[in-house]
């Protein structure tokens, strides 16, 4: 296995890890539904968008390797990732304390 093969399947692990802590870790359960949906129909998507990248163009992929408020070099663009994290985060809190409450 090549470099950029272990770096992107490496990186979609990481990546995919990441966004299930968000997801579950807030709401303090495993039993969010709409998470498990989530995550799955979001880690097929984005290894599907790796492995197309991976073989019509592997340059662009080890570009967008590099991601995060790290990687980003205009210091406008640097808090996006943060706020990003927040739209996983809140739907979360949500689902452990509904702030929707709907009686009928």
């Amino acid at each position: 296995m090549d470099d950029l093969a272990r770096k992107s399947i490496s990186g979609l692990a990481q990546f995919i890890g990441a966004l299930g802590i968000l997801l579950f870790a807030p709401a303090w359960t495993f039993d969010f539904w709409q998470a498990w949906i989530y995550l799955f129909v979001f880690a097929v998507s984005a290894a599907l968008i790796t492995l197309y990248l991976w073989k019509k163009d592997p340059k662009f992929l080890e570009r967008r390797l590099n991601v995060g408020p790290a990687a980003e070099k205009e210091n406008s663009q640097k808090p996006i990732p943060s706020f990003a994290a927040a739209a996983f985060i809140l739907p979360s809190l949500d689902h452990r304390a509904p702030w929707q409450r709907t009686t009928r």
